[in-house]
Protein backbone atom coordinates (compact mmCIF):
# COMPACT_ATOMS: atom_id res chain seq x y z
CA UNK A 1 0.00 0.00 0.00
CA UNK A 2 1.31 3.72 -0.23
CA UNK A 3 -0.78 6.18 1.40
CA UNK A 4 -4.30 4.67 0.88
CA UNK A 5 -3.46 4.30 -2.85
CA UNK A 6 -2.49 0.89 -4.05
CA UNK A 7 -0.32 -0.23 -6.78
CA UNK A 8 -0.49 -4.24 -8.02
CA UNK A 9 2.43 -5.01 -9.75
CA UNK A 10 3.89 -8.73 -10.23
CA UNK A 11 7.56 -9.50 -11.07
CA UNK A 12 10.89 -9.53 -9.70
CA UNK A 13 11.22 -5.56 -9.80
CA UNK A 14 9.92 -2.36 -9.73
CA UNK A 15 10.29 1.42 -11.51
CA UNK A 16 9.57 3.99 -9.33
CA UNK A 17 10.37 7.72 -10.37
CA UNK A 18 9.20 11.35 -9.08
CA UNK A 19 10.09 15.03 -10.24
CA UNK A 20 8.81 15.78 -6.71
CA UNK A 21 10.08 14.97 -2.79
CA UNK A 22 7.62 12.28 -1.74
CA UNK A 23 8.22 8.89 -0.11
CA UNK A 24 6.59 5.55 -1.39
CA UNK A 25 6.60 2.80 1.55
CA UNK A 26 6.52 -0.49 -0.89
CA UNK A 27 5.46 -3.95 0.89
CA UNK A 28 6.21 -7.39 -1.50
CA UNK A 29 4.68 -10.46 -0.57
CA UNK A 30 6.15 -13.46 -1.65
CA UNK A 31 5.92 -16.89 -2.04
CA UNK A 32 7.85 -20.05 -3.31
CA UNK A 33 6.78 -21.34 -6.26
CA UNK A 34 6.06 -24.84 -5.74
CA UNK A 35 4.13 -23.26 -2.26
CA UNK A 36 0.14 -23.53 -2.61
CA UNK A 37 -1.26 -19.87 -3.70
CA UNK A 38 -4.55 -20.40 -1.27
CA UNK A 39 -2.23 -21.07 1.91
CA UNK A 40 -1.66 -18.07 3.97
CA UNK A 41 1.30 -19.23 5.55
CA UNK A 42 3.44 -19.69 2.59
CA UNK A 43 4.02 -15.89 2.03
CA UNK A 44 6.55 -13.58 3.18
CA UNK A 45 6.16 -9.86 3.56
CA UNK A 46 8.64 -7.71 3.30
CA UNK A 47 8.40 -3.54 4.19
CA UNK A 48 10.66 -1.07 2.83
CA UNK A 49 10.59 3.01 1.76
CA UNK A 50 11.58 4.97 -0.96
CA UNK A 51 12.38 8.58 -0.68
CA UNK A 52 12.75 10.90 -3.54
CA UNK A 53 14.49 14.07 -2.15
CA UNK A 54 15.73 16.94 -3.67
CA UNK A 55 19.01 17.08 -5.39
CA UNK A 56 22.37 18.12 -3.39
CA UNK A 57 25.96 18.02 -3.82
CA UNK A 58 28.43 15.48 -2.37
CA UNK A 59 30.59 17.21 0.00
CA UNK A 60 34.55 16.79 -0.68
CA UNK A 61 37.71 17.18 1.78
CA UNK A 62 40.81 17.33 0.23
CA UNK A 63 43.85 15.99 2.66
CA UNK A 64 47.16 16.87 2.45
CA UNK A 65 50.04 18.49 3.93
CA UNK A 66 50.07 22.13 4.50
CA UNK A 67 53.70 22.88 4.03
CA UNK A 68 55.67 21.75 0.85
CA UNK A 69 58.76 22.12 -0.36
CA UNK A 70 60.27 22.64 -3.69
CA UNK A 71 61.53 19.67 -5.04
CA UNK A 72 59.47 17.46 -3.29
CA UNK A 73 56.49 14.98 -4.15
CA UNK A 74 53.79 15.36 -2.28
CA UNK A 75 49.80 13.34 -2.17
CA UNK A 76 46.74 15.03 -1.98
CA UNK A 77 43.39 12.54 -1.28
CA UNK A 78 40.20 13.38 -1.74
CA UNK A 79 37.34 12.09 0.63
CA UNK A 80 33.53 12.54 -0.38
CA UNK A 81 30.27 12.54 1.66
CA UNK A 82 27.23 11.55 0.07
CA UNK A 83 24.33 14.01 0.46
CA UNK A 84 21.71 11.53 1.41
CA UNK A 85 22.18 8.62 3.92
CA UNK A 86 22.17 4.88 1.82
CA UNK A 87 22.48 6.69 -1.26
CA UNK A 88 23.75 4.04 -4.28
CA UNK A 89 25.46 6.34 -6.68
CA UNK A 90 28.52 6.57 -8.70
CA UNK A 91 30.88 9.77 -7.98
CA UNK A 92 33.37 11.48 -10.15
CA UNK A 93 36.17 14.33 -9.81
CA UNK A 94 39.28 15.61 -10.37
CA UNK A 95 41.64 17.35 -8.86
CA UNK A 96 42.78 20.93 -10.01
CA UNK A 97 46.73 21.32 -9.08
CA UNK A 98 48.31 24.35 -8.62
CA UNK A 99 49.99 24.67 -11.75
CA UNK A 100 46.89 24.55 -13.41
CA UNK A 101 47.08 20.85 -14.51
CA UNK A 102 43.49 18.29 -13.93
CA UNK A 103 44.16 14.72 -12.68
CA UNK A 104 41.11 12.38 -12.72
CA UNK A 105 40.17 9.93 -9.57
CA UNK A 106 40.77 10.73 -5.56
CA UNK A 107 44.81 10.82 -5.27
CA UNK A 108 47.31 13.42 -7.22
CA UNK A 109 50.57 13.70 -6.48
CA UNK A 110 52.21 17.13 -6.80
CA UNK A 111 55.54 18.42 -6.85
CA UNK A 112 56.00 22.38 -6.39
CA UNK A 113 58.13 24.34 -8.93
CA UNK A 114 59.86 27.33 -7.99
CA UNK A 115 57.25 29.61 -9.75
CA UNK A 116 55.10 28.08 -6.76
CA UNK A 117 57.66 29.39 -4.64
CA UNK A 118 57.30 33.22 -5.48
CA UNK A 119 53.67 32.37 -4.13
CA UNK A 120 52.51 32.78 -0.85
CA UNK A 121 50.28 29.87 -0.83
CA UNK A 122 49.08 27.52 -3.57
CA UNK A 123 45.83 25.85 -3.54
CA UNK A 124 44.97 22.06 -4.56
CA UNK A 125 41.03 22.27 -5.41
CA UNK A 126 39.25 19.16 -5.81
CA UNK A 127 35.98 18.81 -7.49
CA UNK A 128 33.23 16.13 -7.43
CA UNK A 129 30.00 15.41 -8.40
CA UNK A 130 27.29 12.84 -9.03
CA UNK A 131 27.03 10.93 -11.77
CA UNK A 132 24.16 12.11 -13.60
CA UNK A 133 23.27 14.74 -11.93
CA UNK A 134 25.91 17.37 -12.29
CA UNK A 135 23.75 19.89 -14.54
CA UNK A 136 21.52 19.76 -11.47
CA UNK A 137 23.58 21.29 -9.02
CA UNK A 138 25.08 17.99 -7.28
CA UNK A 139 28.85 19.18 -7.97
CA UNK A 140 30.87 20.40 -5.08
CA UNK A 141 34.53 21.41 -4.52
CA UNK A 142 36.71 22.14 -1.86
CA UNK A 143 40.27 23.90 -1.74
CA UNK A 144 43.58 23.26 0.30
CA UNK A 145 46.00 25.71 0.24
CA UNK A 146 49.23 24.59 0.96
CA UNK A 147 52.89 27.06 1.85
CA UNK A 148 55.49 26.34 -0.37
CA UNK A 149 58.89 26.68 1.09
CA UNK A 150 62.61 25.93 -0.08
CA UNK A 151 65.76 24.74 1.94
CA UNK A 152 68.93 26.87 1.53
CA UNK A 153 72.00 25.26 1.87
CA UNK A 154 74.03 27.20 4.10
CA UNK A 155 77.68 28.77 3.15
CA UNK A 156 79.86 27.01 5.75
CA UNK A 157 82.88 28.62 5.66
CA UNK A 158 86.54 27.68 7.42
CA UNK A 159 88.95 29.93 8.97
CA UNK A 160 92.56 28.98 10.50
CA UNK A 161 94.75 30.83 12.89
CA UNK A 162 97.96 30.40 13.53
Amino acid sequence: TDGGKTYAQTGDSITLSSDEETRYRLWARVRSATAPADDGYAYEVAKTAVDFRAVKAPRPYVTGPRVIETGKKYVFKAETSLPYRGMDVKLNGFFTLPDGSIVQGDTAEYEPSDTDLNQATVETKYTTWIEGYRDQGAEASHSLRSRVWQYVWPSFGMQVRK
